[in-house]
């Protein structure tokens, strides 16, 4: 990634200014600029450059970034910047990090509200496969139900109805 050079000194004064550590975690919090559209990460602006602060906080800290690769967080904390709970790896790595510890939320998990509008509720979601990995609405699943069973009789009547006498 083409990122800006970096003055350690100043850059380093600047994180520890702007952030807070909270001793319970460990953590320490970009209180500056975030991007809430995209997961919560701090950002920061370097030589009119602006970088994911995390990212900025592991080269000033720790060291360079090899190409292709993703800073990730080992307590699972976008806004934090602290470089003892960052490490490098692919996005195979950061993919494998999500699943094991459980946070990992599909898209189709993020939605609050069916294609039709119903809320995903306790009484009006349906869930399939252990763990909870599926999910459909109970309203237009008995409506699709009820629709099918409709057709179904309508066909079956027919049929039924056929004199097989010539």
């Amino acid at each position: 990634m083409d990122e800006a050079p970096l003055n350690s000194e100043i850059i380093k004064k600047r994180l520890i200014e702007n952030s807070i550590p909270i001793p319970e975690s460990g953590c320490w919090i970009w209180l500056k600029q975030a991007n809430i559209h995209g997961g919560g990460y701090g950002r920061i602006s370097i030589n009119n450059k602006v970088e994911k602060a995390h990212r900025v906080s592991y080269r000033i800290f720790i060291g360079e970034i090899p190409d292709k690769l993703f800073v990730c967080h080992h307590c699972d904390t976008p806004s934090c910047i602290n470089p003892y709970h960052l490490f490098i790896g692919t996005n195979l790595d950061n993919q494998k990090d999500m699943h094991k510890k459980g946070r990992f939320i599909s898209g189709h998990a993020k939605k609050q509200y069916c294609r039709n509008g119903h809320p995903y509720s306790n009484e009006n979601t349906i869930y399939y496969k252990k763990g909870k990995t599926l999910r459909a609405c109970r309203i237009c699943r008995n409506k699709a139900k009820s629709k099918y069973h409709t057709k179904l009789r309508a066909i079956y009547g027919k049929i039924k109805n056929v004199s097989l006498e010539r």
